[in-house]
């Protein structure tokens, strides 16, 4: 694992996602809407970047796009990606026009979404 950067990232890239997503769970729980869509973002941000090997700064959702369209992914999960990681940008900076309802769907879209992404990255 200390020889092979990459490797070590993406071994570890599930564990840390999980546990980014409890946070987020523990977040909405405590009706902190824009922390809870950080935390979201992180996980799936970070979740690409060690996939992917890149850093999680250059995780946006066109560049996440584009990465996964080059690697020949199912258009409606490259979508999927796209979408939640712009909804998260929206709701974090305006945390008033998500609901809780929407908070608690994004979270299971987003788990939903990572588990998926697992099998194919």
């Amino acid at each position: 694992l200390s020889g092979d950067v990459a490797y070590a990232r993406r071994r570890r890239s599930s564990s840390q996602a999980r546990s980014r997503l409890a946070k987020a769970k523990q977040m909405l729980d405590e009706g902190s809407t824009g922390a809870f869509y950080s935390e979201l973002n992180d996980a799936l941000s970070q979740f690409l970047a060690d996939r992917l090997n890149i850093s999680a700064a250059a995780v946006t959702p066109d560049s996440a796009t584009e990465l996964l369209l080059q690697m020949e992914m199912n258009s409606e999960i490259v979508n999927e990606v796209k979408e939640i990681l712009e909804r998260c940008d929206y709701a974090r900076f305006s945390p008033e026009s998500a609901t809780d309802d929407e908070s608690a769907t994004q979270y299971q879209q987003a788990e939903e979404l990572i588990s998926t992404l697992e099998n194919v990255i």
